[in-house]
């Protein structure tokens, strides 16, 4: 709906709005009565209703090329680094059964027994599940007074504080009832949070959580710290109360760097019976598949945006030579009226310069206004390095702009051919 809207709003632009606001600038005599002005002003009010729609095409075609090589590019530039933050260890082990009864020390030894010596482990039990936070309490129905609507649910994230202190380098400790709490949301103004019925006293409000950087969740959610996993397994069954069937289980998450093949290591734990409630990736495979998806949108990216600038070039190749034949008479009376064939080039020049900039302009524009939209999805794609997407976006619009200079020159030529006799 929104690319639609767009597309409509930039034909009006060229079509309505655009003459509008050179009809103002007639109006204006002390700017319009002036040689360069006068010729200028009149010649792109007559363009404008010629051939507005053609320049729309165009500022479409370019919005799109931008948009496509920006996001692709900075999609295959950030493969490392979605690689390293979505899989920051060698092995990752994800639980799918309920997880209440892991032990990880047991695990550790198992491992160990198989000849596997985990490094940089990290391993810890999670709680995720929905509601909406207002005032501090948790609603749980959509359809109550709190919630507009079931597309504002937010997501939460329940962890034992000595599951990630260490990772997360969290000082401190916490008394059952208390908790720490992160939110990419807001700041939690409550002292005290009611989750599933039972109080919780927020003791600190963190402002950064590695985790947090690898979350493709771009809608609002909170990370809850409580004190112990007996803590976490009585909110479960709260949350279960409330939940019934519906009702989330406890995962378990394993991960860790080895010396030892990854790929060997996955196999081996596939094959125990011990650890068999987990599915085992290793980070060498995850690349692999990430560099084959990203690697097929950047061929998309670019085989459309080469297809849209031919179009644009075509379109452009189009106006100059029928503009061409329709402004010969047009230049040829202002020579007769006595105007100097330097200011008639002058004109010319401006003239066809500003009506053929303008939708490149335009196409700028619309990409920063696109910004917030593009930089959610990009989000989803797990590329959150907000900073390489604006520094990739700039590279492309400078890129293109120089395209289309190239352009220009050369359908201009075809332009200033078929006038320059009567110049």
């Amino acid at each position: 709906m929104a690319v639609v809207l767009v597309i409509i709003g930039t034909y009006l632009l060229f079509t309505s709005i655009s003459v509008t606001f050179l009809k103002l600038m007639k109006k204006n005599k002390n700017y319009y009565y002036k040689t360069n002005h006068f010729i200028s002003v009149s010649g792109m009010m007559y363009r404008m209703k010629q051939n507005a729609v053609g320049l729309a095409n165009i500022c479409i075609l370019s919005t799109m090329v931008l948009v496509m090589l920006s996001t692709t590019l900075s999609m295959w530039s950030s493969i490392d680094r979605v690689v390293d933050s979505q899989y920051p260890r060698s092995v990752m082990g994800n639980g799918y059964g309920d997880a209440s009864n892991i032990d990880f020390d047991e695990m550790n030894e198992e491992l160990i027994r198989m000849g596997i010596v985990p490094k940089n482990l990290l391993a810890y039990k999670r709680l995720d599940y929905a509601g909406y936070l207002k005032n501090g309490t948790l609603i749980t129905d959509y359809r109550n007074e709190g919630m507009n609507a079931v597309n504002e649910v937010q997501e939460f994230y329940c962890f034992p504080l000595k599951d990630i202190q260490d990772y997360e380098n969290i000082k401190g400790s916490l008394k059952p009832n208390e908790i720490y709490v992160y939110s990419n949301a807001e700041t939690i103004k409550k002292k005290t949070l009611s989750l599933f019925g039972k109080e919780y006293v927020v003791k600190k409000q963190l402002d950064h959580l590695k985790m947090d950087e690898s979350n493709p969740n771009v809608t609002e959610h909170y990370y809850i710290i409580v004190n112990s996993e007996k803590t976490l397994e009585k909110m479960q069954q709260d949350q279960i109360h409330v939940y019934g069937d519906n009702a989330s289980a406890i995962r378990a998450y394993y991960s860790f760097d080895c010396d030892a093949n990854e790929r060997e290591v996955i196999k081996k734990l596939g094959q125990n019976e011990n650890i068999n409630d987990f599915i085992w990736l290793s980070k060498l495979d995850q690349k692999q598949g990430l560099i084959e998806l990203y690697a097929g949108i950047l061929f998309i990216g670019i085989f459309l945006s080469f297809l849209f600038i031919m179009a644009t070039i075509l379109i452009m190749y189009y106006k100059q030579i029928t503009e061409g034949y329709e402004d010969k008479d047009r230049f040829e009376i202002m020579q007769k009226v006595g105007l100097e064939q330097q200011d008639v080039k002058k004109a010319i020049h401006s003239q066809v310069l500003t009506v053929f900039f303008m939708p490149l302009l335009v196409a700028g524009l619309h990409v920063c206004f696109a910004y917030p939209m593009i930089e959610k999805l990009l989000h989803l794609l797990f590329v959150s390095d907000s900073w390489l997407y604006i520094r990739t976006t700039i590279f492309c619009f400078v890129a293109f702009a120089l395209v289309y200079i190239v352009i220009y020159v050369l359908t201009s030529k075809i332009y200033y051919g078929i006038v320059k006799r009567n110049v």
